[in-house]
């Protein structure tokens, strides 16, 4: 359900606040990412990230729970880490 390519991509967001940014920075096409979105969501059953649409503050975000997944892929890559 999450990998290190998913978590990079997830703050990537986080730091843009911008899908289309995040892409770029990651160079993957805004399609590609969205599908991954899109997956996230329906494994999970949650969303991971929200979108707003016009005005000042406008973009793309994290929800709780996607900030929740990160911790969480952190925690159990740590703890990997120290078993190996």
């Amino acid at each position: 359900m999450i990998g290190a390519g998913k978590v990079r991509l997830l703050k990537a967001i986080d730091e843009e606040r911008s899908l289309k940014k995040a892409c770029e920075k990651l160079q993957i096409s805004y399609k590609h990412a969205w599908n991954i979105l899109k997956k996230m969501n329906l494994r999970t059953g949650h969303d991971v990230v929200r979108t707003v649409r016009g005005g000042k503050e406008q973009g793309t975000f994290l929800t709780e729970y996607g900030r929740d997944l990160i911790n969480q892929y952190e925690l159990n890559r740590e703890y990997v880490d120290r078993m190996v």
